[in-house]
């Protein structure tokens, strides 16, 4: 048998332990009320029907798909899902959402602007 299998089984049992699935699922939820399986799909290209199914707890995001997860969610979505994120990543997570949070102002500015 190859190395790589039992390495790839380990991070597999890691990543469950670290990536609480109902947290998975109340982030995915918090950001898409509605349509949720539709919405991560075309955000991380996991089918949808695979969404679904950790929607329903019938199953948990494989590590490619945390992965893609993590891609399309940043920071943000490993604070949210991890049982104790470290530092760095807290102090990332609060940047990004930051960052979010100062867009979101320059766009409400503009449309002052544009109302007065």
């Amino acid at each position: 048998m190859r190395q790589s299998g039992v390495i790839f089984r380990h991070f597999g049992a890691t990543a469950r332990r670290m990536l609480d699935g109902e947290r998975v699922c109340a982030f995915l939820r918090a950001i898409y009320p509605e349509k949720t399986a539709a919405n991560v799909a075309a955000d991380t290209g996991v089918p949808a029907r695979t969404v679904e199914k950790w929607l329903e707890r019938l199953s948990s995001p494989s590590w490619p798909h945390g992965l893609r997860l993590v891609a399309a969610y940043g920071p943000e979505f490993l604070c949210a899902v991890m049982d104790t994120p470290p530092a760095w990543l807290t102090e990332a997570g609060r940047a990004a959402a930051r960052a979010q949070l100062e867009a979101q102002i320059a766009e409400i500015e503009a449309l002052r602007e544009e109302l007065a």
